[in-house]
């Protein structure tokens, strides 16, 4: 795949602009957020084919700069979320091996590797999670996550908890 850019102009004009960078693998979910210490919307999106993560971070001027981060296990569907309660938003991963794993965002816009990971299914196959999403369930004004298991037909959902680590 090859992204691009269309910026609309004052009046019906716009101009499309294509870049050179490649996203590798065939994405399956994409989101926005603001993963640097700017004021501009960022893109992060997964790719199963090539475990890929890859991070766009906008320049301000229509252009991104791209970084691929190699993960495993054939990332399925991403979310933002901020996790340790910092200024930059911070990515949460569904993978097909029945693990969601948590990258923290830095102000610089690196994802820090996976140090956090949770495992939410046994004897699963690897196409039974889908769709992971964020809502406060319960009011307690904390993101849960949200997943669907297509082999057991349920929605699942993880209960944010009050955690006095600091990652």
């Amino acid at each position: 795949f090859i992204y691009s850019a269309i910026n609309y102009e004052e009046g019906d004009k716009f101009e499309c602009k294509t870049f050179d960078d490649r996203i590798h693998g065939i994405p399956q979910s994409i989101i926005q957020g603001r993963f640097n210490d700017d004021d501009f919307d960022d893109i992060a999106l997964v790719s199963p084919q090539s475990n890929g993560l890859h991070v766009l971070l906008a320049k301000g001027d229509g252009k991104f700069l791209q970084y691929i981060y190699h993960i495993n296990n054939s990332p399925t569907s991403v979310v933002r979320i901020n996790f340790n309660n910092d200024s930059i938003d911070d990515l949460a991963i569904l993978h097909s091996n029945q693990t969601i794993g948590i990258y923290l965002g830095t102000k610089l816009g690196i994802f820090s590797e996976e140090k956090t990971s949770f495992q939410i299914g046994e004897n699963c196959t690897d196409q039974s999670f889908r769709s992971l999403t964020v809502a406060d369930i319960n009011r307690d004004g904390k993101d849960d996550l949200v997943f669907i298991d297509s082999v057991a037909q349920t929605i699942r959902v993880l209960l944010s908890a009050n955690c006095n680590k600091r990652f």
